[in-house]
């Protein structure tokens, strides 16, 4: 307290002593000597530190400097980060020149071989892709797959898909083509019936390993080069046991197949970003499982979205593909007739999942002219047979004809022929030595994939820059929209005077006084959090895109073998490398622009976990919420979060535990301690934090660290959780 004059009445003028000054007494007022700083109230100057800056006399608060260290620190990070990336991606993912046709002996040859032949040029003759190791025959009598609501969606399919054949699947909508293709590739087991691989009853998801789905859609990494992504899908599916040479050679193999040399370093592309032609994209997603060496290949629709010409060339491929050994069946919607010529079975499927007709192509013309069907000249017979399917055409042998009728011919020509009944009565019980069959391969391991899923989204983050831009961007706006904002306010804290001095009669009518003060005593540092939580928020949005973007390849690699515990850990932990980054850049900007009393390096924590918090929930989000929703429902959610579990507009006061179970609260209480804590010599701060928030002072600020750590991280642990309830 500060009362000029020879007459001294403390409680006719209770005035703090004024900043940039100290008042021993009551009655003397000094100013700040230099190298120190006195904030109001102040009864002696306080020392400045070594990085704290305290120009001139009258400093109210220490300029300080620790955060250029920290600025130092985190350049020095992020320019490691940057080179290490640079040199494994210079060494392992160089970018090559689109008619570049040789690949370097470090990638295809170990260092014996190396030293005889430098280069693996390509060769000038015709290659077909590798046999298959293992040959997987496919008999199913009376499929049936009735959903959980009674509708049945597929029934009495029976047939055999042989291995070194190509099959072709057709039928108007609604005849379960794609659903039949689940069932096949092990996606969904049938609810009638019997299935069976090389004649022992089986469930295909025992094979999921030697099993290939390629989708209707193109999914892939998009950022990435064509070599990459087929890369990739090698080290995560083939097996363990094989050496990175052989691992490399089957890469370049099936580039060489498939005519993806000569574009190899190409980038995949999408809608913005312009990349390979889109038939070049189905051979890569074609060649995404072929390189993992499956025995069975099944394509849902590979022709869709291609011109005529790009659809035969990608049909031969097929083709020669199946001569290898690998049972090839694909979705194939009316091709034209010399696509149609390059299949060796078709399956027709009509309304409702019963089949047509399933049998070599060249036997479908004389089955159907059989049942009052013939086929006019100069017609396309996938169309033709297609119309006959669909009712349109009249049966000339039956004018009462219906198209329901065909399920039935079908029948009696299966038990005329006995066949194919007479195949699936060789469906035997499982064997021991199916046991080890290659279905049962080992794969790679969850440290690999790991490891593996870690350097593609390092990958991943070099070649899109702005996916780091933006969040820094952000971070040094809503630094410095904080930091203004609190450089606008003439007075951070103002509360009850200490009282050292109990017995000393001016000092305790002083505390009486401001105790029973009209205006109570003040914190503006539970305002600045809530605006600084919020700013945070607004850079954590970017979290959505995590896992968001990738959800569509997330489920493809789950089915081809990747553990989701791998997934989320690999994309988690390279998202977190970033988040230090984007904190000392938020708190950087913010006390370059303001004088806030927390010390640095507590704000930095703070803010870093604040920041780990929001990005757990936008996992959530970008998993569970559509995309156009993504944004609002994460800003809703850690609003939510802000104004209710903080313990700043609900007050704590140590009766709400419930509290301590959130992140936010535990940020809060760390910002608030380091804030109000450079004010214990001048202020009751603890009778007026009882008085207002209610906060547990006397924690130690490393532990709300801690534990905000720990609340923060198990919002990642429940993204985890969700991926799995997901993958069931």
């Amino acid at each position: 307290m500060f009362c000029p004059g020879k007459s001294r009445n403390i409680t006719a003028c209770p005035e703090l002593c004024k900043e940039g000054h100290y008042c021993p007494t009551p009655s003397e007022i000094t100013d700040c000597p230099e190298g120190h700083y006195c904030r109001i109230g102040s009864t002696k100057p306080t020392k400045c530190d070594f990085l704290d800056s305290c120009s001139g006399t009258k400093a109210v608060n220490p300029g300080s400097k620790w955060y250029l260290v920290l600025v130092a620190c985190v350049t020095v990070y992020c320019i490691a980060c940057l080179y290490t990336a640079y040199l494994y991606l210079n060494k392992k993912f160089p970018f090559r020149q689109a008619e570049d046709d040789v690949i370097e002996l470090d990638e295809v040859e170990d260092e014996e071989t190396a030293k005889s032949r430098k280069k693996l040029t390509r060769r000038q003759s015709s290659v077909t892709t590798p046999k298959p190791k293992f040959t997987i025959g496919v008999q199913f009598r009376d499929l049936q797959l009735t959903l959980p609501n009674g509708i049945c969606i597929m029934q009495g399919v029976t047939g055999e898909l042989k291995g070194g054949q190509f099959t072709a699947i057709m039928g108007p909508s609604g005849a379960g083509k794609s659903t039949f293709l689940s069932l096949l590739s092990g996606k969904t087991e049938p609810t009638g019936g019997t299935l069976a691989v090389n004649g022992e009853h089986a469930s295909l998801k025992d094979y999921r390993k030697v099993v290939g789905f390629v989708p209707q859609e193109d999914i892939m990494i998009r950022e990435l080069s064509v070599e990459e992504n087929i890369r990739h899908s090698a080290f995560m599916r083939l097996p363990a046991s094989m050496s990175r040479k052989k691992k490399l050679e089957r890469v370049y193999q099936v580039m060489e197949s498939l005519d993806l040399l000569r574009i190899r370093s190409s980038i995949i592309g999408d809608e913005i970003i312009r990349g390979i032609s889109g038939g070049q994209r189905k051979r890569v997603n074609v060649a995404m499982e072929l390189v993992a060496d499956p025995s069975l290949l099944a394509l849902d629709e590979p022709t869709s979205g291609l011109d005529s010409t790009t659809s035969s060339n990608l049909c031969e491929t097929l083709s020669d593909l199946a001569k290898t050994g690998v049972n090839v069946a694909a979705v194939i919607h009316q091709p034209k007739i010399e696509i149609l010529r390059t299949f060796s079975n078709v399956l027709l499927l009509g309304v409702g999942g019963r089949t047509v007709y399933m049998g070599p192509t060249e036997n479908m013309e004389s089955y159907f002219d059989g049942i009052g069907f013939p086929l006019p000249d100069q017609m396309n017979p996938a169309d033709y047979f297609m119309d006959v399917i669909a009712g349109l055409i009249p049966c000339e042998d039956n004018p009462d004809f219906r198209k329901e009728d065909l399920f039935d011919l079908w029948e009696d020509h299966k038990k005329k022929s006995g066949s194919v009944d007479d195949q699936n009565g060789k469906i035997r019980k499982p064997s021991k030595s199916s046991k080890k069959s290659p279905g049962n391969r080992k794969a790679t391991g969850f440290i690999n994939q790991t490891y593996l899923l870690f350097k593609r989204a390092v990958l991943q983050r070099c070649r899109v820059p702005e996916n780091t831009l933006i969040p820094v961007i952000l971070s040094a706006s809503a630094g410095a929209l904080i930091g203004y904002f609190v450089r606008t306010m003439p007075q951070l804290y103002y509360g009850i005077p200490l009282v050292r001095d109990i017995e000393n009669p001016q000092n305790n009518a002083a505390s009486q006084y401001m105790r029973n003060y009209p205006s109570p005593p003040q914190s503006q540092f539970a305002g600045i959090w809530i605006y600084t939580a919020l700013a945070v928020m607004l850079v954590c949005i970017v979290s959505i895109n995590t896992f968001g973007r990738e959800k569509a390849v997330f489920k493809r690699e789950l089915f081809s073998g990747t553990k989701p515990t791998a997934y989320w850990l690999a994309k988690t932990f390279e998202s977190g490398l970033w988040i230090p980054l984007y904190a000392a850049i938020f708190v950087t900007v913010n006390m370059m622009l303001n004088n806030q009393p927390i010390p640095v390096i507590h704000l930095f924590l703070v803010i870093w976990v604040t920041m780990i918090g929001d990005s757990g929930i936008g996992h959530i989000v970008s998993l569970v919420v559509q995309p156009s929703n993504r944004g609002i429902v994460l800003l809703v959610s850690v609003l939510v979060l802000i104004m209710i579990f903080s313990g700043i507009m609900i007050k704590y006061k140590g009766k709400h535990q419930v509290f301590k179970a959130f992140f936010t609260f535990w940020t809060a209480q760390g910002f608030y301690k380091g804030s109000v804590t450079p004010y214990e010599d001048v202020f009751d701060v603890k009778t007026l934090n009882d008085n207002m928030q209610g906060y547990e002072l006397q924690d130690p600020f490393g532990f709300n660290i801690l534990y905000g750590m720990l609340t923060a991280l198990f919002w990642h642990l429940a993204a985890l959780a969700v991926m799995f309830w997901q993958a069931r």
